[in-house]
């Protein structure tokens, strides 16, 4: 776009200050129907607003007495320190996702063991009754638990 620095900045403030602003239109008069509270947590941006302005300020002024090279390395050794925490947080959070996905894995074996145990139980009966029905028309008597039928016997 071949503009000059001044002009590239006011477009950039520009830019970032109609979405910030179009963005605050459309929330500010949301509210949380859960916790019956508007969006914005205003506390919050009272303590978080000063401090952005007061890091933008030190910023600001330590780019001007440092050399370039000194807060690239300052930059860089921020990030690095980020970088770090951050994964090993992701590491000891994936480590307890997976955890809590073996045992949800668990629960559901055993509930699909429960349900085909039951299904059989179910069936078993089923197929008991009906050869109690089939013996009660052929006039034969239905066996009592543990005892043998004349054909299982002969058998």
């Amino acid at each position: 776009m071949n503009q000059p620095l001044s002009t590239s900045i006011d477009l950039a403030y520009t830019v970032v200050f109609g979405g910030g602003l179009g963005n605050f239109l459309n929330i500010v008069f949301l509210r949380n129907k859960k916790k019956n509270r508007p969006y914005i947590n205003y506390n919050l941006n009272l303590i978080i607003i000063p401090a952005l302005m007061i890091g933008v300020m030190v910023g600001v002024l330590f780019k001007k007495v440092n050399a370039p090279y000194i807060s690239s390395a300052l930059l860089v050794g921020i990030l690095s320190y980020s970088a770090t925490k951050y994964f090993k947080k992701y590491r000891s959070t994936k480590k307890k996702e997976l955890i809590l996905f073996q045992k949800l894995k668990e629960k559901e074996e055993k509930k699909k063991k429960k349900a085909e145990q039951k299904k059989l139980e179910e069936e078993s009966k089923k197929a008991q009754d009906e050869i109690e029905k089939n013996m009660k028309q052929n006039g034969e008597k239905a066996p009592e638990n543990g005892e043998e039928t004349k054909k299982d016997s002969e058998r």
